[in-house]
């Protein structure tokens, strides 16, 4: 007796309805579930200070690291990436710094430095590139809902396709690919100026080369199925949009990827390194403990702008990529996705400075109350898209059909509310005996309960090819495959979530008791 399910979702049973996928997206990978490789880390540092003068002192040092990559366990002589690893044997990190006593009274001291510095590639990395190189391994496969050669909802593909529309996928590193490096700088110049509190002001700059990022070199816009050059034939897929929201124009063109130019193969994900830059400056007001009270003040302006490189710890090659177009990294630079232009943090210890005797005494004296505040600018976020471009043939989603990225004009362009936080926490030691205390405590965390936003609504259009939709300037447009429409989400921008997250929560108050011995 057949599959009740196999029955209804068969070819014959839906053929010409849309029962036939139900799905926007799907994936599957076949092979063996786990494999087993070994990197090795080794370092050596050396490092020299030398006193030029009595107010002046300077530091050197010569980092050396090395990271072995596994050989690769499935090279693809089609892919060249995939039968050669980086070579990391000349990853040499220098580093000088110095300090400078000004006036030899140790009130003004100006110090420096800068370093080279190197990260490590990542395990999750390793192991795509050594299982899915489009040759044996983890081979994936992935649709969309139109694609040919996908499954029927809710089968699943029997066995690894030998031969047809189903291609595998494969990922690869870039010539150019090497191990992620930081350059970092800094400089500051401190002053005491008395009552145990020092003033500075510091500049501080981490530059990134190499971080990870990745595309798919298996796309194009040439809308000829026998045409490699990427060059020729690019199709312009124009999008009625409704005015008044980011975009300005009622008309929105965009080139539609729905080539692949290599056909023994679907995604060919290429990892390779692109840029980071970051400048800061910070400053700050510290005092040591006098008097019953420290604090330490600070305010932070700085600003993060990258090329998007990824962050994740895994990688699939057919899981897409993170860029809006896979031909256009420049397209990524913008504000980085931890870009905080403005941050103020004060916290304080204040040890009750009365010491009253008798009965109130023992209940008013030694109480500790140290408060922490924080204030600082929301995180930035891209207008982003949902639906799939119609007409494009490389079974790729968003508004281009080149399934990277689903958002519309640049990244990071809007930014969400501004966040702030006061915890404070209330203590006192009660002496039981010589050695034997009891703490009295209370924290308090969000203590005024602040509205913080964690969370947008960031979908700013959305590809639609049925309706109608009008502009604010009341022009109407018919959407259909042939001319498809971006429709506007009023709710754009709008909070989604609060408090949700350990940093910014709701207000929190907990008592306890902790006995010291």
């Amino acid at each position: 007796m057949s599959n009740y399910l196999d029955d209804l979702y068969a070819p014959a049973a839906c053929s010409g309805h849309p029962c036939l996928t139900h799905y926007s997206n799907f994936s599957q990978g076949f092979g063996p579930l786990g494999f087993t490789f070994a990197t090795n880390d080794i370092a050596m540092f050396g490092q020299d200070d030398w006193k030029v003068r009595p107010r002046l002192t300077l530091s050197f040092g010569l980092r050396w690291e090395l990271q072995t990559l596994p050989s690769p366990i499935f090279p693809n002589p089609a892919v060249p990436g995939t039968t050669k690893y980086p070579d990391t044997h000349k990853d040499f990190g220098p580093r000088v710094g110095f300090a400078w006593d000004v006036f030899g009274d140790g009130k003004t001291a100006v110090r420096g430095g800068a370093g080279i510095f190197y990260g490590r590639v990542i395990n999750g990395t390793i192991f795509a590139l050594l299982t899915q190189s489009g040759l044996g391994g983890q081979p994936g496969y992935s649709f969309t809902g139109s694609a040919a050669g996908g499954p029927y909802f809710p089968q699943v593909i029997a066995s690894q396709p030998s031969s047809g529309a189903a291609k595998p996928s494969a990922m690869f590193l870039n010539s150019s690919f090497k191990n992620p490096q930081i350059d970092e700088l800094d400089f500051s110049i401190e002053r005491n100026v008395g009552w145990n509190t020092v003033f500075s002001a510091s500049y501080l700059g981490a530059f990134g080369h190499f971080l990870p990022q990745y595309t798919d070199d298996n796309l194009c816009s040439s809308t000829s199925a026998t045409v490699t050059d990427c060059s020729a034939g690019v199709k312009t897929i124009n999008y009625f949009t409704a005015k008044g929201g980011p975009l300005t124009s009622p008309i929105y063109s965009t080139n539609l990827f729905n080539h692949r130019p290599n056909a023994s193969y679907n995604q060919m994900i290429d990892i390779f390194g692109v840029n980071s830059n970051y400048n800061a400056l910070v400053l700050q007001a510290n005092h040591r403990l006098s008097k019953s009270v420290q604090f330490n003040a600070s305010y932070t302006w700085s600003h993060a702008i990258d090329y998007n490189p990824t962050a994740g710890t895994t990688l699939t090659a057919s899981s897409g990529y993170n860029m809006f177009a896979p031909n256009s990294v420049g397209a990524e630079y913008g504000n980085s996705n931890n870009n905080v232009p403005n941050r103020f943090v004060f916290n304080m210890i204040l040890f009750a400075p009365w010491h009253l005797k008798g009965p109130l005494g023992h209940l008013a004296n030694g109480w500790e109350v140290a408060p922490i505040f924080q204030v600082q600018s929301g995180l930035d976020y891209s207008i982003g898209t949902s639906g799939t471009a119609p007409g494009s043939a490389s079974s790729g989603g968003g508004i281009n059909g080149s399934d990277g990225a689903f958002r519309i004009g640049g990244r990071n362009l809007f930014t969400m509310p501004g966040t702030q936080n006061l915890d404070l926490r209330l203590s006192r030691n009660f002496a039981i005996k010589e050695k034997l205390k009891l703490e009295v405590l209370g924290e308090a965390f969000n203590l005024f309960n602040h509205f913080n936003a964690t969370g947008v609504n960031s979908t700013g259009y959305s590809v639609t090819t049925s309706g109608t939709i009008t502009d604010t300037a009341g022009n109407t447009q018919t959407c259909s495959a042939g001319t498809p429409c971006l429709n506007y989400n009023t709710a754009f921008g709008s909070i989604t979530s609060a408090n949700s997250n350990f940093i910014f929560s709701t207000r929190q108050i907990q008592i306890g008791l902790r006995l010291k011995f």
